[in-house]
């Protein structure tokens, strides 16, 4: 289960250096703003989860004059956000939970990116952001798919099956696939469509790429992962990712990404 004060703490935590290690959510923020496809511009917009504001910063340049309302769990990440967008004065920030929105339905947009996976009730959150969003407002959100790391699970696999033990490593938060997302929209009363993309990201070694998803706040922020890995459980995953996905001196990893774009 997401422990939502751990994803504060690690998130916070990484606040400082979150921009030099998200280069797959910088891409994934991209591509969101690409996808948006509205009949006119949004006048009030909230984004969850702003992180240090690489998405917001596209919305402001997308949507000039619509007013934005930027919220994260981490006072560390709005701090951040609010320093690197102080030239936007569009963009409110608040400190708030995705999971918990209240009030009237007064957004023509919601939208988020690489946050929802961290939700410990998807189907009750997009109820929530359905009641906030006037009629015909849309929802756009990027999350990751259950493809995400799918070489570091085949290596814990690999190291569990070789030292005859049962396979009880988890990655964190739950990567759940497209189908049960458009259900769960569906559920929730929006007319939605999902699209897929994978992103391949290499490392000079498995570790740089393990402390890069540290860097991330995206390490251990589920307590989930409360079992703990043995020292030759650790190597032999190591070397089995090693043997399987190396290439050209260089490790392979694998970010699975669903965009959902949803109307009201």
């Amino acid at each position: 289960m997401i422990n939502k004060q751990n994803v504060n703490r690690h998130f916070s935590k990484a606040a400082a250096e979150y921009d030099l290690y998200a280069c797959v959510q910088k891409k994934m923020a991209q591509r969101l703003i690409q996808k948006i496809q509205l009949e006119r511009p949004p006048q009030h917009i909230l984004e969850i989860g702003c992180g240090t504001g690489c998405l917001t910063r596209e919305l402001a340049e997308r949507f000039p004059d619509a007013e934005i309302t930027a919220t994260d769990l981490s006072e560390n990440m709005l701090q951040t956000a609010a320093q690197n967008l102080a030239q936007y004065p569009q963009i409110h920030y608040a400190t708030a939970d995705g999971e918990r929105l209240a009030g009237p339905a007064r957004y023509d947009l919601v939208i988020s990116n690489a946050v929802f996976q961290w939700f410990l009730d998807c189907p009750q959150a997009l109820r929530g952001i359905q009641q906030v969003l006037r009629p015909k407002g849309h929802l756009c959100y990027a999350t990751f798919g259950p493809r995400t790391f799918c070489e570091l699970k085949q290596a814990f696999q690999t190291a569990y099956a070789a030292n005859e033990q049962t396979d009880n490593w988890h990655s964190g938060p739950e990567f759940y696939p497209a189908k049960r997302w458009l259900q769960w929209l569906e559920n929730a009363g929006f007319s939605a469509s999902l699209e897929e993309e994978y992103y391949q990201e290499y490392f000079p070694t498995v570790r740089k790429f393990l402390h890069s998803v540290k860097k991330t706040g995206a390490n251990n922020a589920s307590s989930a992962v409360s079992t703990k890995i043995s020292r030759k459980i650790m190597l032999d995953m190591l070397e089995a990712y090693h043997d399987l996905f190396q290439e050209n001196g260089q490790v392979q990893a694998t970010y699975h990404a669903l965009y959902g774009i949803a109307a009201k």
